[in-house]
């Protein structure tokens, strides 16, 4: 079945949507905070 063979795809697929996620929120509380120089910390 193809079920089997996306599923890891798919997991990985929905990772990198949640990572996306967290970074964009870390972002925002960054910026809201006043301190906006969350680059540094994630590169």
């Amino acid at each position: 079945m193809t079920t089997g063979k996306n599923a890891p795809q798919m997991k990985s697929q929905i990772m990198v949507g949640m990572i996306r996620c967290f970074i964009a929120e870390q972002e925002i509380v960054m910026f809201l905070s006043g301190n906006y120089n969350w680059p540094d910390k994630w590169m």
